[in-house]
């Protein structure tokens, strides 16, 4: 799961969310953790949460990396800050020949993200590791209309669910506009 808060509108993205904000926020990662562990414990996470049925599968092992953007609701109800915005994205993909383990490894160098990852990451830093439990720092960027630079905090957890499966939490301690 990344989650990415951004108040708006674009004159105010660089004030602090209101507290009504916050807390709305602190909901939606608070439901979207405990949809995370359910079905991590329930061993569904693949079939259930990110609904990869039968009509996913062949695109999802052709290359093809399925996104798909999610809204929680609490009680039915959707989870929207006040003069804020939440963005939550899932993504998946199907890498052949690749253990989970070199996977892994890969995922947990920070400091290369600027290399794999440009344009988009111009900058990345491992800040701090206590186990599995990393403190990461990134500078991204995104031209579209607008170019955008935000230099992003995140806390990443990394769980194991099952010996064959990881589960990434990764959560934005800081964002900060350039």
């Amino acid at each position: 799961m990344c989650s990415l808060f951004v108040a708006l509108p674009q004159a105010e993205a660089r004030t602090r969310p209101t507290p009504e904000a916050l807390k709305a926020f602190d909901r939606y990662a608070q439901v979207t953790e405990a949809e995370l562990n359910s079905a991590a414990a329930a061993n569904t996470f693949l079939s259930t949460f990110l609904r990869i049925g039968p009509e996913r599968q062949p695109r999802m092992r052709h290359g093809e990396i399925l996104v798909t953007e999610r809204e929680r609701t609490d009680q039915g109800r959707p989870i929207n800050p006040p003069r804020g915005m939440i963005q939550d994205w899932e993504g998946l993909m199907f890498v052949p020949g690749v253990t989970l383990d070199g996977f892994r490894s890969f995922l947990q160098d920070y400091d290369c993200y600027k290399i794999h990852y440009q344009p988009a990451v111009m900058e990345s830093k491992l800040k701090g590791r206590d186990g599995d439990q990393f403190d990461v720092f990134l500078r991204l960027y995104q031209k579209t209309l607008l170019t955008v630079v935000l230099d992003v905090d995140y806390r990443v957890q990394y769980m194991a669910p099952r010996p064959d499966r990881i589960m990434i939490v990764s959560r934005s301690t800081r964002i900060a506009g350039v």
